[in-house]
């Protein structure tokens, strides 16, 4: 099996590229820890396998669009503050 195989039936199969279905499985746990503690957005960052703050805020606001602060502002009384 080659690349171009695997990333064509990744693509049949999930209706997404590789990249993009990792990246929504990042951001929903960027959400609950949002939500769920009071960690830093930088630790939140780590924890969910983005390098740089400023690409997870971009794709954070790309599929919630809001930034991570706003979400977790928003969204504060909905969970139980945890660290």
């Amino acid at each position: 099996i080659n690349d171009s195989y695997c990333t064509k039936l990744f693509k049949r199969y999930f209706n997404c590229g590789f990249a993009q279905f990792v990246n929504e499985i990042r951001i929903q746990k960027a959400t609950e820890l949002l939500i769920n503690t009071d960690l830093s957005i930088d630790e939140i960052v780590i924890k969910c396998g983005f390098n740089h703050y400023s690409y997870f805020n971009k794709v954070f606001k790309k599929q919630t669009g809001i930034s991570p602060s706003e979400y977790r502002n928003r969204n504060k009384n909905s969970g139980v503050s945890k660290s």
